[in-house]
């Protein structure tokens, strides 16, 4: 069959987009997004509200931690607290587990890597966690500052 010469003849490989035996076109770099090695994608549904009030309890307990609480530790405490039920196995053994003792990455970069408990008065408590939302430091920086200006103050009066 004789061609039309108002039709042009179809494009050579090398005239087309990108390859034509490329199988992917589109390339996202999307390393930023990807979970850490020590996490994994966990997707569920629930009833309305839900997400909600997880947030709101890990927001509460992000201000009394001093430190980002995620919706992900929330669930491996609450997993933590049903096996502690169910096993009787101790729940602060249990809670000691779920948590990995994973410093927040300020706190890591800053070289605060030994997770610490103590116990301290109402008042203690209540000006850490002020000092926390006020500078919107995590409790380790807020305590390792106090520690510094302390120092400099017994140094200032040995002057």
């Amino acid at each position: 069959m004789p061609r039309d010469p108002f039709i042009p003849p179809p494009p050579d490989i090398n005239d087309t987009f990108g390859n034509v035996e490329v199988a992917q076109v589109r390339v996202i770099d999307r390393r930023k997004n990807r979970p850490k090695k020590d996490e994994e994608q966990f997707n569920t549904r629930a009833k309305p509200g839900i997400k909600d009030q997880i947030d709101q309890r890990a927001r509460e307990l992000s201000a009394e931690m001093g430190r980002p609480v995620t919706r992900g530790e929330m669930l491996e405490w609450m997993l933590a607290a049903y096996d502690e039920k169910h096993n009787e196995k101790g729940f602060a053994e249990a809670l000691n587990q779920a948590r990995d003792d994973v410093p927040s990455a300020g706190d890591e970069a800053h070289g605060r890597t030994k997770r610490m408990q103590f116990f301290a008065s109402t008042d203690v408590q209540r000006a850490l966690q002020d000092r926390v939302k006020v500078t919107g430091w995590t409790l380790g920086a807020v305590i390792e500052d106090m520690m510094a200006k302390a120092a400099r103050l017994v140094h200032i009066e040995k002057k």
